[in-house]
């Protein structure tokens, strides 16, 4: 079973597709208002009660990279649900004045029970959360202290064997005639044997001299050149919401009614990866000289009042985020759970005209269990993040509200 977050076990899984519904034959017993003993008792109908499904493709695997531990993405679905619709009885009675009937409608036939139907994803939150990601990216302080330290003394080196080698060339040219250096190049161009008696020994063990030094740049740049060396960045953003789901429920004929409210999480997980190819345009997107918008947004009267309900200062940055950076690979993982049913609004049938009256009691259709819902994409491109509202009626917005509303008359 993968976790809250998708994540696969290591051993490979067969692929399910579970998808069923059970039912029970739910009674109808019919008998006098004043008379004991039943006249009738019936198989009224079917009744759903148990709704099960388990549907997932099979396992697998990318191998991750043991250096950068970057994985390649593998997309992934799977849909589960559970839901139990227990027995329960309820009494439509008609009295007449002087007889009556009592129906009863045992087994849950009397409501017409249905689980509520997975929701939508909501594309604020997918907005949110790569906003999110992307601003770290561009706000972490990345630490490659070592990386480039390790660059810079590569640097220090390389120049330093070139500059020996040029510094034994010029002693080697003071010291020897010119005839034997025009010889020396004229040997370098064409081989020829008759150049070569003219160059002293002295040339010979200069050239061997350089071999370590050469061998010492080669090994720096084979080593920082490796596809492992390769600085990683890893960044991450969540979103969520919680919200009710309604469903609205009828008797078997027409006149009771209810709600079930069913509570909705949904989450929304960016993961992406980057590679840094350009430090100084990375640099200049983190003070914001790429898009001069987010400081004219900043310097804008009243701007973080919007910015409380639309984020647009924190999309805006997320634009450039990605500037001196290379798109290695992500994945956006989303998750819908259905939980917690509740019953509200219960309304019986109640009826009078006359002598004549009727009215409906018992039971309530509850209903147990949960539905999950779970996706992995893959992005083969860096997310261009739109534009979305928060949720106005959260804990945290309410009292940012107060705080604003303070500051206002104070």
């Amino acid at each position: 079973m993968p976790d809250a977050r998708g994540k696969q076990p290591l051993w490979p899984t067969p692929a399910r597709n579970v998808d069923y519904v059970n039912y029970r034959p739910g009674h109808l017993v019919v008998s006098e208002l004043y008379l004991p003993g039943d006249l009738d008792r019936s198989v009224y109908g079917n009744v759903n009660y148990e709704w099960i499904r388990d549907v997932k493709p099979a396992s697998g695997g990318n191998p991750r990279e043991s250096k950068s531990g970057w994985r390649p993405c593998r997309g992934w679905t799977r849909s589960g649900r559970r839901w139990f619709y227990p027995p329960n009885t309820v009494r439509t009675t008609i009295d007449y004045g002087s007889y009556g009937n009592v129906y009863k409608y045992e087994d849950g036939s009397f409501w017409g029970v249905a689980p509520p139907a997975m929701p939508p994803l909501k594309s604020r939150l997918i907005n949110e959360a790569e906003v999110r990601a992307l601003n770290k990216l561009k706000d972490q302080d990345i630490n490659l202290g070592e990386f480039l330290a390790e660059w810079g003394e590569t640097e220090r080196m390389i120049a330093d064997r070139f500059r020996r080698i040029a510094r034994s060339v010029r002693q080697f040219r003071r010291r020897n005639p010119k005839k034997t250096w025009q010889a020396v190049r004229a040997y370098e161009r064409q081989g020829n044997a008759a150049f070569r008696r003219k160059i002293p020994s002295a040339w010979l063990e200069l050239q061997y001299g350089w071999n370590p030094l050469l061998h010492d740049v080669f090994g720096a740049i084979h080593q920082l050149g490796k596809p492992d060396r390769e600085p990683l960045i890893h960044v991450k953003g969540h979103a969520s919401d919680v919200d009710t789901v309604t469903v609205d429920v009828l008797s078997v004929d027409g006149n009771s009614s209810a709600k079930l409210e069913c509570r909705s999480r949904q989450d929304v997980w960016v993961s992406l990866w980057y590679s840094l190819n350009n430090p100084g345009l990375a640099t200049q997107s983190q003070l914001g000289l790429l898009n001069p918008l987010e400081i004219v947004w900043e310097c804008l009267p009243y701007s973080f009042v919007v910015d409380w309900a639309i984020p647009v200062g924190a999309w805006m940055s997320s634009l450039t985020a990605d500037a001196g950076f290379s798109f290695k690979g992500g994945s956006r993982s989303t998750k819908i759970v259905l939980d917690d049913v509740k019953v509200k609004d219960l309304r019986f049938w109640r009826y009078s005209s006359g002598g004549t009256r009727g009215w409906s009691e018992g039971s309530g259709p509850t209903l147990t269990g949960s539905a999950a819902d779970f996706t992995r994409t893959c992005y083969l491109t860096s997310p261009v993040p739109g534009i979305y509202v928060k949720n106005p009626l959260s804990a945290l917005h309410v009292a940012n509200a107060i705080a604003l509303l303070m500051q206002a008359f104070h």
